[in-house]
């Protein structure tokens, strides 16, 4: 099945590790906007691994890099790949003070961007965002819901199973009476996040399931 995700050669994996830091008063020269956007183009042309970008842009920019990276996250005249690029490579740099940037793109009508939003707060360890997290478990796009999932399990947020429970009995996420591969990743995130497993029963079952476990758990 196709994700619809544009082609970002060399994508690391969805939660690698942000271990970038570095700080704006150290940048060693300030980018221009149309300097970054020629250079994430040029990026994307080469297939090598995005953290080479980030981390270049990082080295030689530092946080002078982050304002000329949201405009063009935030430009609707720019191709999907690179705002997509621009915005993993804003989160990298400006590491858990993007969080008020994340949480914004998070509701953004480009569910590219709220895609690229969700994985990065997960990569940055964002837990305090667990609410805008938690709201897209019902996004239109079955990326996003997807990913949010993956984000929760990812930063072990147990407070939010019941929604995971939820998301599961959701009919967005079956078609044709058979669940769509979000379905493997909820019950693997509960799981997870709460040591139990109904071993190979049918997903569309486990949603049932799962929601009187948490219940019962709940009032024990």
């Amino acid at each position: 099945v196709s994700s619809g995700l544009p082609k970002l050669p060399g994508l690391a994996p969805i939660f690698a590790p942000a271990n970038i830091s570095i700080s704006a008063a150290f940048a060693v020269s300030t980018p221009s906007t149309a300097q970054l956007r020629d250079s994430i183009a040029s990026h994307l042309e080469s297939g090598k691994p995005l953290k080479d970008f980030y981390s270049r842009v990082a080295r030689n920019h530092g946080g002078a890099a982050v304002a000329p990276l949201l405009k063009i996250a935030e430009n609707e005249r720019e191709q999907d790949a690179v705002r997509w690029t621009s915005l993993f490579a804003l989160a990298r740099i400006a590491g858990k003070e993007s969080a008020g940037i994340l949480k914004k793109f998070m509701t953004h009508p480009n569910w590219l961007l709220r895609d690229a939003a969700i994985r990065n707060a997960a990569a940055l360890k964002l837990s305090e965002l667990s609410p805008s997290i938690e709201s897209r478990l019902h996004d239109s796009a079955l990326i996003v819901r997807t990913s949010a999932v993956d984000a929760i399990a990812h930063l072990s947020l147990k407070n939010s199973a019941m929604k995971l429970a939820d998301a599961l009995a959701d009919p967005a996420n079956y078609h044709g009476g058979k669940p769509l591969w979000i379905g493997s990743h909820l019950v693997k995130a509960l799981e997870s996040l709460t040591g139990k497993t109904f071993g190979t029963k049918p997903v569309g079952e486990q949603a049932v399931l799962w929601k009187k476990f948490l219940q019962k758990k709940k009032t024990s």
